[in-house]
């Protein structure tokens, strides 16, 4: 099968979106910065086979001119032979080693005709922003980071056939559990399972969570950072199941009971995934992801007469994905909304509660999947449909 990847044209189009953002906002450059796992804003400048891979790495986006790579530090140059043996596979002609005398020498040799500096500030340090203050007091600093963001949000077709190849994997991760999953297990061999197939398909990295418990499950995590989790005969197993490929994410969100699950959880389930499907028929251009698809999760929720996700804590009602895992959270308590283009990706994970919930008690936020937001409305990219498995 052959598997998609970005080309030229991606590249045109992603770079004249920037050039565009700087001559709206009059800047003479763009600063983005990235590390090992956040590295979404590099990969939309050099495209999907750029890994950060050794601590941060950051790029100037020049208004008149190509953009500048700095990676890897002094003590680990022998790291730039991979760039220049590869060179063909990523978006960019220059790179340097990633030091802040480099990045200042490079901003003196381009022109600052507006001395107008976009900065994407949630992953530049303190000290470049200083520093960058200090070398060029007579320039103006601006948070752009949340701009790039926006433009990232919106995928090419090359884009989207990522994040679809990524919803297929996931899916079909999701339907082999039918077969894997039985008591004695535990957690960190579900994640190890997930991610050799993940890797086996040649997804980049992976994010997989869960919680294994007889009722509570609406707040999965790694298995890692507690002690082992086996399933039990009455287990119920959460399963968030999330790749990247070619850097483009997706996420699938499960629950499995091991035999007959209880009555209760049976009707949260019921409850999450309709709230999950009215909001996907919802979902289109020009809708608010908060106060209309997350409100919309929250009403449905509330009609069975269970806690919603803004009533307790739980995972968020859902978040726009792409080469970030959230690019964008969905949340009637989110401090800002979205409007949705076509072209975005929008993953729905609403969760629930019992009345008075308390720890341990019956929780689920494992009906969850991504949708397309088409130029009439919007698809789920996943195939197989939202199902309590029962094991």
């Amino acid at each position: 099968m052959t598997k998609p990847v970005l080309t030229a044209e991606d590249k045109r189009e992603h770079h004249d979106r920037i050039r565009k953002l700087l001559r709206d906002q009059g800047l003479d450059a763009l600063i983005v910065g990235g590390n090992a796992w956040e590295d979404g804003k590099l990969k939309y400048l050099f495209g999907q086979y750029y890994r950060v891979g050794h601590l941060t790495a950051y790029a100037v986006f020049p208004a008149a001119g190509e953009p500048v790579l700095f990676a890897f530090t002094p003590d680990r140059p022998y790291m730039l032979r991979n760039i220049e043996a590869y060179n063909e596979d990523y978006w960019f002609d220059s790179n340097r080693l990633c030091t802040l005398e480099n990045i200042l020498a490079y901003l003196h040799e381009i022109p600052l005709t507006h001395k107008r500096i976009g900065l994407d500030k949630q992953l530049l340090n303190g000290t470049i922003c200083q520093s960058l203050e200090k070398e060029f007091p007579d320039s103006t600093f601006v948070d752009s980071g949340g701009d790039l963001t926006a433009l990232m949000r919106v995928k090419t077709k090359n884009e989207i056939a990522c994040v679809q190849e990524a919803a297929r994997i996931c899916d079909a991760i999701w339907d082999s559990m039918r077969n894997f999953l039985q008591p004695g297990l535990y957690d960190y061999q579900l994640a190890a399972e997930w991610s050799r197939i993940m890797y086996e398909e040649q997804c980049d990295k992976v994010f997989n969570l869960t919680q294994i418990h007889p009722l509570d499950v609406a707040c999965p995590c790694w298995p890692s950072m507690h002690t082992p989790k086996q399933i039990e005969k009455n287990s119920l197993v959460l399963m968030e199941i999330s790749c990247s490929y070619g850097g483009y994410w997706t996420q699938r969100l499960g629950c499995a009971s091991m035999g007959a699950p209880d009555p209760e959880v049976v009707k949260l389930f019921e409850a999450i995934s309709q709230a999950h499907l009215e909001a996907g028929k919802m979902i289109k251009p020009g809708i608010t992801t908060t106060y209309e698809v997350a409100k919309k999760m929250d009403e449905v929720i509330s009609s069975f007469g269970y806690l919603n996700p803004s009533q307790f804590d739980t995972v968020p009602h859902g978040h726009l994905m792409g080469l970030q895992v959230d690019e964008g959270t969905l949340s009637t308590r989110a401090e800002e909304s979205f409007v949705l283009e076509a072209g975005m990706g929008v993953q729905l994970h609403p969760g629930a509660a019992v009345p008075g919930y308390k720890l341990y008690e019956p929780s689920n936020c494992g009906a969850g999947g991504m949708w397309l937001v088409e130029p009439n409305g919007a698809s789920p990219l996943y195939t197989h449909p939202l199902e309590l498995m029962v094991v």
